[in-house]
């Protein structure tokens, strides 16, 4: 049956209607962080609907089309039906679940013009209905294939508790940066050369900032360049009796920037891009923000916020939105989570939880944290949902991750909590651990699959943060007040020392 000319003649006008809808569609992707593909989507229904307003129909073009729309839709077809009303009244990213439903809707508006299109071109075609659902069953099966092989947010980890007794593989280790004032976050950049960021001696001045070392001959890493300087570095004494530097913090990897932070007790934290020699202020965010992590997936930086207790995503011009409050532990202590990473095996965010005291940071002495109630938990990023993956740490601090997410590296803090002190004066007077047992930090090497926990680096003092670097782990040892006295493992006494120190990564097994 042929069409009625009137009504193909008004179609037609609404294809070129379409185009221009799409085209615009296309252009306020501009702005998007990830603005390429959805530029290409809706270009090319655009364009395919200015070509059926000349009366240039491509059936496999048409079709090859409709799969590319329908694939990608598939993975967010769960986050548009559960999607309020609400979360197609705003265009920004704190609502990450949000900012997946209107993506799935816009691949479906963009399958859907194109399935009408399909039609269109069926009217004049035999046979052409039993090819569509043909093309139809291919893209069900496609997508099937894209779901499988992608990383699956439910998988579960069976619990891992780690022993009283930890089996050791001790490796070999160096000092590869001396001297520092409380190093916290390292990164080896694209150039070679070490990133290390400092928070300071804790006291009045401003003397926290980001070191550029270049590399020696003997692989040691010397003369560093202050890259970022005068940042504020306070310490927490008066306040939780312990030897507790903040400052500069966090130095992270996105996919096209670095990113730094200075985290402060009380906040606001401060967020910095850094560009070779140069490094900028970027945002101001409420709380602690410890540490940072970029989602490859996701397209964007998550935080934790030690004040507050909570998991956040960053905006991409400042601000943060929570993703999850963490609860209170066990015996009523605060969970104060101080570092996490994106999983590779299944996209969520792996948090350590350091365990505060039952009687809050301002009450007892700062020595009753409760041994191994720490842990590190799994963080669906889209939706908050927390399950527990490792129990029974110690204070652990910063963790990595293998590229396959079969291994995963934990430091722990300390084993114990000794001579809390109230003052700096009495602290400096003689030698102490001033709250935190020195040398007594570790680093375990854990096997998800097999459950297999091995300690692979012990006797470290207070070590806070932890990278990859070619066959080696990058650890930052050496929390506190910078020449102190304090006690070593042998009844000695020497100067508290900040260090950058290699330890090397132990052959897997199959």
């Amino acid at each position: 049956m042929e069409e009625d000319p009137v009504t193909f003649s008004n179609m037609r006008w609404l294809d070129l209607i379409a185009s221009l809808v799409f085209v615009a569609f296309a252009g306020v992707q501009l702005n998007d962080p990830d603005s390429l593909p959805w530029i290409i989507i809706y270009g090319g229904t655009g364009l395919l609907s200015l070509a059926a307003f000349f009366g240039h129909h491509s059936s496999i073009a048409l079709y090859f089309w409709l799969m590319v729309c329908l694939m990608p839709a598939v993975p967010l077809l769960e986050d548009l039906r559960n999607a309020k009303l609400s979360s197609f009244a705003s265009y920004g990213m704190a609502d990450l679940a949000a900012e997946r439903a209107r993506e799935g809707l816009g691949l479906l508006l963009s399958a859907a013009w194109t399935l009408r299109l399909c039609r269109r071109k069926a009217a004049h075609m035999q046979g052409t209905t039993s090819r569509l659902i043909l093309i139809l069953f291919g893209c069900g099966w496609l997508s099937g294939c894209v779901w499988a092989t992608a990383p699956d947010p439910n998988h579960q980890d069976a619990r891992i508790r780690i022993p009283q007794e930890v089996p050791q593989s001790l490796q070999e280790r160096r000092a590869i940066a001396r001297n520092l004032y409380n190093p916290r976050g390292v990164l080896i950049d694209t150039d070679g050369t070490l990133l290390v960021a400092v928070a300071g001696k804790g006291l009045a001045s401003s003397d926290g900032g980001i070191l550029r070392f270049q590399r020696s001959e003997d692989g040691s890493y010397r003369d560093p360049e202050n890259i970022l300087s005068n940042q504020a570095s306070t310490n927490l004494l008066s306040l939780v009796r312990r030897d507790e530097v903040f400052g500069v913090a966090a130095i992270k990897r996105g996919e096209r920037e670095i990113r730094a932070t200075a985290a402060y007790y009380e906040g606001p934290s401060r967020v910095f891009v850094v560009e070779r020699e140069n490094v900028e202020e970027v945002a101001r965010v409420p709380g602690n923000l410890n540490d940072i992590a970029w989602h490859p997936t996701e397209k964007i930086w998550f935080g934790v916020s030690s004040s507050t207790n909570e998991l956040v995503r960053l905006g991409k011009h400042g601000g943060s939105s929570p993703v999850t409050a963490f609860r209170r532990l066990a015996k009523g202590q605060e969970a104060v989570p101080g570092y996490l990473r994106h999983d590779p095996r299944t996209g969520d965010l792996l948090v350590s939880l350091f365990s505060g005291s039952p009687l809050g940071e301002a009450g007892g002495d700062g020595t009753e944290i409760e041994a191994r109630a720490g842990k590190i938990v799994r963080v669906n990023p889209r939706t908050g949902e927390t399950s527990d993956m490792v129990e029974a740490l110690t204070a652990p601090t910063d963790l990595e991750v293998s590229d396959d997410g079969r291994t995963l590296w934990v430091l722990e803090l300390c084993d114990s909590f000794l001579d809390p002190v109230a003052s700096h004066e009495e602290m400096v007077t003689g030698s102490t651990h001033g709250g935190f047992r020195r040398f007594s930090g570790r680093l375990l090497q854990i096997d998800r699959d097999s459950g297999n926990v091995v300690e692979i680096a012990n006797q470290l003092d207070t070590p806070t943060n932890l990278t990859f670097a070619e066959d080696s782990l990058l650890v930052s040892t050496g929390m506190g007040t910078s020449g102190r006295a304090i006690p070593t493992p042998g009844n000695r006494t020497q100067p508290l020392e900040g260090q950058v120190e290699a330890i090397k990564i132990p052959a897997q097994g199959p």
